[in-house]
């Protein structure tokens, strides 16, 4: 661990997208997917963090309670 690790933001909150993808990839967080989701600017990023969400439960909830960056 380097000293400026505790201080850094995780990858997936990178200002450039494709960063953001990669780290995405690596995510197993629902609720960190769930963030991504619903804050990133990146319909790619987005995407990838929808197609990652494998809960039933969770994604049933998505259909019936769609985020606005789901319907934009």
């Amino acid at each position: 661990m380097s000293l400026l690790e505790p201080f850094s933001k995780p990858r997936w909150q990178h200002h450039k997208p494709e960063v953001r993808l990669a780290a995405v990839d690596e995510l197993d967080d629902v609720s960190v997917l769930l963030e991504v989701l619903n804050t990133d600017d990146d319909p790619a990023v987005r995407s990838r963090a929808l197609s990652r969400i494998e809960a039933g439960e969770t994604l049933d909830r998505l259909i019936d309670q769609p985020s606005d960056s789901l319907t934009a």
